[in-house]
């Protein structure tokens, strides 16, 4: 990094009420990159106007390098300004491209996301031709490393009632316009990645519920006992004295594989077993295998029935 644009020391800002800023100090170095983060109402949009000028603090020094030049993109529509007619995205769009024309030393992005026209797209209408190229999948076309280049939108979505008109048209976008909100909930936003990402998950489960059955299994083989005992809290009455020193009647008996033991007078002992899982694992097995079906759209009659056999 290096080179210092601006600087704030103990600045202060309250409007007259409660204060804004509280004692901030901070510096701006030549290519640091930082987001402001923080709940509404806590200064965030005050921060940068007073480090772009725009606001003065109440107390407090801001020391900017000489020729340094900051330019401040607002929240609002307003404050970026534009053509009557325009709508908000273009407005917003128009003024960072011009902020980030004019080269700047400090960019300053007050919620540049806002007003920017972003249209919701379903993911049925990201669709392939009939036979996809090969670096092309559902639509949406992927360069060697996996990652979209392109995404091909039909401009009617395949259930709407004029769609049968202008089946199959479709506008080929970036990839650098399009935001890919995928929800592993629903199967069908695969569009671009694996069908089976629903389903990992359960696969995972399936390997859980495996080594749990195994493990409660290899317990169950082992054998350990716990004594009890009905008699009178006395230490005469113990057959089985306390190790030397431990508040506890319990201790440990080191125990060989083969080895026989008797109870003394009074005391019983009893196994511990292993409980197994309540669903048997053909159960589990059987349900998980369905749901994975339901990823890949295949009838869950089909995948149950193929699970038994």
């Amino acid at each position: 990094m290096g080179g210092l644009l601006l600087s704030l020391e103990n600045v202060s800002v309250a409007f007259g009420g409660p204060p804004v800023l509280d004692g901030v100090s901070l510096v701006v170095e030549k290519g640091l990159r930082a987001a402001l983060t923080g709940r509404n109402g806590e200064g965030k949009s005050t921060l940068l106007k007073v480090i772009a000028g725009i606001i003065k603090p109440d107390s407090g020094d801001v020391v900017r390098s000489t020729g340094v030049k900051v330019i401040y993109v607002g929240q609002s529509v307003e404050s970026v300004g534009g053509q009557k007619g325009s709508s908000g995205g273009e407005i917003r769009r128009k003024a960072l491209e011009s902020a980030f024309l004019e080269k700047p030393d400090i960019l300053l992005l007050d919620e540049p996301t806002n007003h920017l026209d972003v249209q919701a797209i379903d993911a049925e209408r990201v669709a392939g031709t009939v036979f996809d190229a090969p670096n092309e999948v559902d639509g949406i076309t992927l360069n060697p490393y996996g990652y979209p280049v392109s995404y091909r939108i039909l401009d009617q979505h395949p259930g709407a009632l004029n769609g049968l008109k202008s089946f199959g048209e479709a506008t080929l976008y970036d990839a650098s316009r399009v935001l890919h909100w995928y929800d592993k909930r629903f199967p069908e936003q695969h569009r671009g990645t694996s069908e089976l990402s629903p389903a990992l998950e359960l696969f995972a489960l399936i390997d859980r519920y495996s080594k749990a059955v195994v493990q409660a299994s290899e317990t169950a083989a082992d054998v350990a006992l716990i004594f009890k005992t009905d008699a009178v809290d006395d230490p005469g009455a113990y057959s089985i004295q306390p190790p030397q020193g431990a508040e506890s009647p319990f201790c440990q008996i080191p125990w060989a594989r083969g080895m026989t033991i008797t109870a003394p007078e009074g005391w019983d002992a009893k196994q511990v077993t292993a409980e197994q899982p309540s669903a048997s694992y053909s159960m589990l097995v059987n349900e998980v295998l369905a749901q994975i079906g339901s990823a890949l759209g295949v009838p869950k009659l089909l995948m149950k029935n193929s699970a038994e056999n």
